[in-house]
């Protein structure tokens, strides 16, 4: 969560107004040199599935212009992945980005470069599938 001590942020990022959020915060940005890391600091070695959560929905039937490319990084024991989604689709729920193996050093991380729309960082999630 972007709430927790091994979420960062480079750039100006801000509170989002959304109502979706995972665990009631969520942050953004308008900047294109910025990027939002979680770092992977205790997971066990192993194959993970890895989500993400969006959060976009304001109240009422409104949303916010999200970023329709948002570049996910995923740094793995084999180096690192790029997966690219449209942040205005499933919004406020937990969005696959594929599997992945960590070896659980501390070196692997997940992050997401801002790219000049309203780009958010909320949650990310590993689900240990071997």
């Amino acid at each position: 969560d972007n709430l927790d001590p091994e979420f960062t942020v480079e750039g100006l990022w801000s509170e989002s107004a959304a109502i979706d959020e995972f665990g009631g915060s969520s942050v953004y940005t308008l900047s294109t040199d910025g990027a939002a890391i979680w770092s992977l600091q205790n997971e066990a070695p192993g194959i993970y599935q890895v989500f993400i959560w969006n959060s976009g929905k304001l109240s009422g039937d409104r949303r916010i212009a999200r970023n329709t490319n948002a570049s996910y990084t995923i740094v793995h024991s084999g180096g690192s992945s790029v997966v690219a989604i449209d942040q205005n689709q499933q919004t406020g729920q937990w969005v696959p980005l594929g599997q992945f193996e960590f070896q659980g050093d501390g070196t692997e991380k997940i992050s997401v470069k801002s790219g000049g729309n309203s780009t958010v960082a909320d949650a990310v999630r590993l689900v240990k599938m071997q």
